[in-house]
């Protein structure tokens, strides 16, 4: 049943629009993007996360390079009404794209970004069930009885090819990164040997001790390569209690022991951990980006920018922190805390779906969570501004947790909220924390600086 009320909303939305949208459509006497409202990349963004949410082994590695893909595609399939802007062709060494057959007059970006965005969606979100694979269509169906009415037949069909064929071309280049592909089709692979001894993570209890996509760190990136991808070893294994290792412990530890309303509402409120009991952390920043692109109302040129720019930092910045996480192999806090300062500790992570005790099914640090926090952060400044005023509304209604919306008065103070809200939820100690946040905002300086607009 609430599979069914998600997507409902989302057509309601769409056909709370139709008016609007169609009146955009017939107005637009040059068919540049700018003069479009960014209502279909929004309506798929939505989407997006509402199937990845109950699609096991995407999060948050495999999640954030689909959407960084998708999100290319999505840019280059409107590209040719975007005279102010170049392809990723000319920043992407072998990335290979179709030319726009016809004149931009002989397109609908709409109904070509609906096709474009319905079979990528069906290419990367691979481990879907049928059912959720029907959303796609239906998805799809709607938009085409919003859009198609508006133009001829010819540019109707024009316009699906065209999508069609941006989205053949993307996922061909998507497959040619052999180390992604294996990782994604087998995210727990039985061979994986893990160093042992003190400090070194063991695996997660509920998931069979299985590390999740090890080989991630190897996978291909677009704005970040080298020495940016590596972190500055973590405070050394120690139980002396004067330590920094053993102070960040306890930190977690009073958290838990000294739970109130607003710790646990901060821990749940951006947990983002459980299929499928949320979206994954990648997603979650893509869909706080679509909500500020529909508070702004920005246009359709603008969303397609920003949510590339997006897609691009979060799957450099999840490749930057899970070769570190390999490198590392540092215990998750329930590793250290049980032996050393309290045997009944356990995690809140599951708590809310009585599955208390969980834990991320890969090493701790840096944090994942806070690398997606910290690209984000980055990337939404540059869009938006560094003191933006914005509600998070992302689990309102959820039932399970305190989905309350949470407000915020700038891009930091939401970033460095979402990366320590794992202390409490017991993922994570600060250490993991400040480094996936630097991490993060370091791949997100770097993506600011991968920049498609012509320079005048």
């Amino acid at each position: 049943m609430m599979k069914l009320i998600n997507l409902l909303l989302i057509i309601l939305i769409v056909f709370s629009l139709e008016g609007k949208a169609q009146k955009i459509s017939k107005n637009i006497a040059t068919n540049q993007a700018n003069q479009y409202s960014s209502i279909v990349a929004n309506c798929w963004v939505n989407q997006f996360a509402l199937v990845e949410r109950w699609v096991a082994g995407m999060r948050p590695t495999v999640s954030a390079r689909a959407l960084a893909y998708i999100s290319i595609g999505a840019y280059e399939t409107v590209l040719p009404s975007m005279p102010n802007y170049v392809s990723n062709q000319t920043k992407i060494k072998g990335l290979i794209l179709p030319k726009l057959p016809k004149s931009v007059e002989s397109y609908n970006w709409n109904i070509a970004l609906n096709a474009y965005y319905s079979k990528s969606d069906s290419n990367f979100l691979l481990g879907a069930l049928p059912e959720w694979k029907a959303t796609i269509s239906h998805l799809k169906d709607s938009l085409n009885a919003i859009y198609k009415p508006t133009v001829s037949q010819k540019v109707y069909e024009n316009s699906v090819a065209w999508g069609l064929q941006m989205a053949e071309a993307i996922y061909k280049y998507a497959v040619t990164d052999k180390i992604a592909e294996i990782d994604r089709s087998m995210p727990y692979p039985e061979t994986f040997d893990l160093p042992m001894g003190k400090g070194n993570w063991i695996g997660e209890i509920h998931g069979g001790y299985k590390p999740f996509t090890p080989n991630w760190g190897s996978v291909r990136t677009f704005t970040t390569f080298g020495n940016d991808l590596l972190s500055p070893p973590p405070p050394k294994y120690d139980t002396n209690k004067n330590s920094q290792y053993y102070k960040e412990h306890i930190e977690v530890y009073n958290n838990w022991k000294n739970m109130d309303y607003e710790k646990r509402w901060r821990a749940e409120f951006w947990s983002d951990d459980i299929v499928p009991f949320t979206f994954g952390p990648s997603v979650r920043i893509f869909m706080i980006a679509k909500q500020m692109a529909d508070k702004d109302n920005i246009n359709l040129e603008k969303a397609l920018y920003l949510y590339c720019k997006l897609g691009i930092g979060l799957n450099d910045a999840t490749v930057a922190c899970w070769k570190n996480k390999y490198i590392f192999n540092t215990e998750r806090p329930w590793q250290f805390i049980k032996p050393n300062i309290d045997s009944s500790y356990r995690s809140i992570m599951g708590e809310s779906v009585e599955q208390a005790g969980k834990n991320p099914p890969f090493p701790s640090y840096p944090s994942g969570h806070s690398s997606c926090a910290g690209v984000g952060q980055m990337i939404l400044t540059e869009f938006f501004g560094e003191n933006y005023l914005f509600t998070d509304y992302s689990h309102l209604g959820r039932k399970e947790f305190n989905s309350t919306p949470r407000t915020f008065t700038s891009m930091k103070e939401m970033a460095e909220e979402n990366a320590y809200s794992r202390i409490p939820m017991g993922a994570h100690v600060r250490f993991d924390c400040d480094e996936g946040l630097r991490l993060g905002r370091l791949v997100g300086q770097n993506t600011v600086k991968y920049d498609l607009t012509l320079k005048h």
